[in-house]
């Protein structure tokens, strides 16, 4: 039986230049691919997304791959995968919602005061701005000229469904993000997309999570999954 490897990339920069890996996200994202070689998996197709970062994560894993000698099919760029444009909701979302919304106007102004300092506590953290901005992009209800979480949320599905024809064929590896993950998994167990901004919080960085491929659906196999590091001080969510 035929699974599928949803591997998120590392820990990205800052906020102010977030599609990039850290330090920290190169090293994830290095032990990661140290890991799926260690294994021996062999993959029938490898595909990412075509953020900087999610390249980044996947080179990582070609390298390791290729030091231990191991074969890889070709990376196959895919940008169905990528993530949802933040910057590009946050942009247009933001002052709307801070324009009847008090408490979120002095919290956006001072993320934005502080938008490069690489040390404020929001760089690294969810705040309570991040779930309203989410929020009213997946109501759709406040005027938005980019992707629509339908749209977005579609594509994912759409490209999901495409690895279907890889049931009983070999394994599949995606290097993705956060909510393209949420969204695979939720999609495998039937629950409802509002649902998916919750497990995608819950998602560490280079975590891998596997489901396996049926001819007409998916099913779970593991979420969130980080043997490759071990220790504590080595995992992030952001």
């Amino acid at each position: 039986m035929s699974a599928l490897y949803l591997l998120r990339h590392g820990q990205a920069g800052n906020r102010n230049d977030y599609d990039r890996l850290s330090d920290l996200g190169h090293r994830q994202a290095a032990l990661l691919g140290e890991y799926l070689a260690a294994q021996k998996l062999e993959f029938t197709a490898l595909l990412c997304g075509a953020m900087r970062r999610q390249r980044e994560t996947a080179q990582h894993t070609l390298d390791a791959f290729a030091a231990a000698g191991l074969p890889l099919p070709e990376l196959v760029i895919d940008q169905r995968w990528n993530e949802f444009d933040l910057d590009h909701v946050y942009g247009e979302l933001g002052p709307q919602i801070a324009a009847h919304d008090e408490e979120f106007r002095r919290e956006y102004d001072e993320m934005m005061a502080n938008y490069a300092d690489p040390d404020a506590a929001f760089q690294r953290n969810s705040t309570n701005m991040d779930i309203k901005v989410f929020r009213a992009w997946l109501s759709g209800k406040l005027p938005y000229t980019g992707e629509s979480w339908q749209d977005f949320h579609a594509r994912i599905v759409a490209a999901l469904n495409d690895l279907r024809r890889y049931a009983d064929a070999g394994n599949v590896g995606v290097f993705t993000s956060a909510t393209p993950t949420a969204i695979s998994v939720n999609y495998s167990m039937g629950v409802t997309e509002a649902r998916a901004v919750r497990i995608a919080g819950l998602t560490f960085n280079s975590s891998i999570s596997t489901l396996r491929i049926h001819p007409n659906e998916f099913t779970m196999f593991s979420f969130n999954s980080v043997p490759h590091l071990p220790d504590p001080d080595l995992r992030s969510f952001r």
